[in-house]
């Protein structure tokens, strides 16, 4: 939604925010992919971080829309602690989607 709405470089919080004005815009969308929280690792991994994907989630959860949770793409042109950041967020996201019994595309297997 983030890219259909162009917020380039959105942070969860950010599509938290937004998303109210985001859905009613797109009336007729029934599924929805959630693509974001890369952006969230260039500050450090947290706790805050996962509170606010868990609210992001149930928020969309909410709508009674279908939801499919997209995990981060690997990146390796960027350094050890981003891969590091990243593959972190991945094993979280993959845990967390299994534990709502919710579709999860496991992009770091694709790659």
């Amino acid at each position: 939604l983030a890219a259909l709405q162009g917020l380039p470089g959105a942070k969860v919080c950010d599509i938290q925010h937004k998303l109210p004005s985001i859905l009613a815009c797109h009336t007729n969308v029934n599924n929805i992919i959630v693509h974001v929280g890369t952006n969230d690792i260039r500050e450090r991994w947290s706790v805050a971080f996962q509170e606010n994907y868990k609210t992001l989630i149930t928020i969309v959860m909410g709508t009674g829309k279908h939801i499919v949770s997209s995990g981060p793409l690997p990146t390796y042109r960027k350094g050890s602690e981003r891969w590091s950041r990243l593959f972190d967020l991945h094993t979280w996201l993959k845990r967390y989607c299994a534990s709502l019994n919710s579709p999860n595309v496991n992009n770091f297997d694709l790659f």
